[in-house]
């Protein structure tokens, strides 16, 4: 397995992952080809896209998408997207994929990263055990408009 950052060309197999893996419980996200395919297109643009390939046999495996963003601290990672198809979970592919992400950040003198996850999902513990908890003071509002 090799991480590698992804261009133009590996954004429709990125999707891929995207789609079959957001469908599935508890996420249930409803995506299609299409938009998931904009999806990634438009989350690159501001941002990151890293992989992780099975060398063997050329396919994606999970995916990484990150954003660089600068607040008063610093520069900070927000981990916008993570998925990791469903039989390659649990084998520390989204460990690495996180390591990964670590590594560099380190090496850009980043100190701080965050993102959101489902507290119902198998991911929010992941992302618990590797270090990352709750941020006491930040909560999420939304607004339907109408």
């Amino acid at each position: 397995m090799k991480i590698k950052r992804a261009t133009k060309k590996d954004f429709e197999k990125v999707s891929k992952v995207f789609l079959e893996e957001s469908c599935k419980k508890p996420y249930n996200q409803g995506w299609t080809k299409e938009s998931a395919l904009l999806k990634i297109k438009e989350l690159a643009k501001n941002g990151e896209v890293y992989y992780a390939l099975n060398e063997k046999t050329n396919e994606i495996l999970g995916f990484i998408i990150l954003w660089t963003i600068l607040e008063p601290s610093g520069k900070e990672v927000v981990i916008k997207e993570l998925w990791v198809r469903e039989e390659c979970q649990r084998k520390g592919l989204g460990s690495a994929l996180i390591s990964f992400v670590e590594d560099k950040c380190r090496a850009e003198g980043i100190k701080n990263m965050f993102l959101l996850s489902d507290s119902s999902s198998g991911a929010f513990k992941f992302y618990n055990a590797f270090g990352f908890s709750v941020a006491p003071s930040v909560v999420i509002m939304d607004k339907n408009i109408k």
